[in-house]
């Protein structure tokens, strides 16, 4: 377990966004916290390096009128009402910051204690919207809507995410490369409720999701917590956020490589977002079909990679099938080094077979086009020696 939750430690520490595949979320930055808001919660709001946006349609619209770099972002469950923090264009921290109006102006409520603050994790109690959870180099608690703040307990080591509850304003879920926690005192004493590393946890209603690696995506009834597993195709993928819609059906994720996913049936059935287009090319469509049936068992649907197991976490020297989509080494190589591999396997490991008996050269070249339907632009002008040409990457 613990040379995965280093390299968990890289991806989540290297900046967000570097990967993304979608083009049209390049004027945002990073992403670093998503929720819905709007009329019955319709409205994907993305929190940025560069302020506030609605996700519209197929693209972003800047939704806030300060140009800030929002790390913290929450929703007060009865309202509209918006909470950020994170830092203005100026340099510094914004201290807890209130939205109104559907998160187009904020106002500063509070500085926060010792502040101003850059809270990284901010929670607002669905139980008693007064209560406001933030952390920035300690657990701080307001109970006053933000006006005045003090610590209370303890931060858990390795902290990803933190969710209130919606039974008491006591309650917190704690998502953490150790695990994920309970607290029912405000944070002071923390429980486990599971033992392998958690990334994102959020509280919806009367449930509780969390993002368990080697689970997958979970639920459970806050009354019972008996955790109930969604889906666990994510591949490579952990998600280090999720935002769950009015109607419980649509759920987007923020995964580890800065991209956007969506599921629109509670959590079932994932796809990139924006959605990838289906392949147009003869030869990226027959791509699909051989890859399909000779590539997708280990690779993972469109590519995601092979989805963590406990058993492959927990064994040494255990081989995971890497993500092809673009997000991870795929790109990095030239047609003829990722034929060679298909059609002669891999040295590094037997998980990869050599295909030439079934496979010939023009399978190979159409299963690296259809591979290649999942590639950003980026990933597709630089690929090979490119993804070492500083000039390529950024243009």
């Amino acid at each position: 377990m613990k040379r995965f939750v280093t390299a968990l430690s890289l991806s989540v520490l290297a900046p967000l966004g570097s990967l993304a595949e979608a083009s049209v979320l390049d004027p945002l930055g990073h992403i670093h916290g998503l929720t819905f808001g709007g009329e019955q919660r319709q409205t994907l709001l993305l929190g940025s390096h560069h302020g506030l946006y609605a996700y519209d349609a197929t693209q972003p619209r800047l939704l806030s009128s300060q140009p800030f770099d929002i790390m913290g972002l929450s929703r007060d469950a009865g309202s509209q009402t918006l909470f950020a923090s994170g830092h203005p264009p100026a340099g510094g921290n914004t201290g807890l910051l209130r939205s109104s109006d559907g998160g187009r102006t904020f106002e500063q409520v509070s500085p926060g204690l010792d502040g101003p603050v850059d809270f990284h994790q901010l929670t607002v109690s669905a139980s008693d919207p007064q209560v406001i959870y933030g952390v920035h180099g300690s657990l701080q608690v307001s109970r006053d809507g933000g006006e005045s703040w003090t610590k209370t307990g303890q931060v858990p080591a390795k902290l990803l995410k933190l969710a209130a509850s919606s039974l008491d304003s006591e309650r917190l879920y704690a998502a953490s490369e150790t695990g994920l926690l309970l607290s029912k005192d405000g944070g002071r004493n923390w429980e486990s409720l599971f033992p392998h590393p958690a990334t994102t946890v959020r509280v919806d209603g009367d449930a509780v999701y969390a993002f368990v690696v080697g689970q997958g995506l979970i639920r459970a009834d806050e009354e019972s917590l008996e955790w109930k597993a969604v889906a666990n195709r994510f591949g490579a993928q952990v998600l280090l956020d999720l935002a769950i819609a009015g109607d419980g059906q649509r759920l987007v994720g923020l995964n580890q490589f800065g991209a956007l996913v969506e599921s629109l049936d509670a959590g079932r059935g994932w796809r990139s977002l924006p959605a990838k287009p289906a392949p147009v090319t003869a030869q990226a469509q027959q791509g699909k079909g051989l890859y399909e049936t000779h590539c997708q068992s280990c690779h993972g649907i469109e590519a995601v990679g092979e989805t963590y197991s406990i058993e492959g976490l927990t064994t040494p020297d255990f081989f995971f099938a890497p993500a092809l989509n673009g997000s991870m080494h795929g790109w990095h190589h030239t047609d003829e080094q990722l034929t060679q591999t298909i059609l002669e396997g891999s040295p590094r490991t037997e998980k990869m077979p050599a295909w030439k008996a079934t496979l010939d050269q023009d399978d190979a070249l159409a299963i690296i086009a259809y591979l290649k339907t999942f590639w950003g632009e980026t990933q597709k002008r630089c690929q090979g020696p490119g993804h070492m040409d500083r000039a390529c990457l950024a243009q």
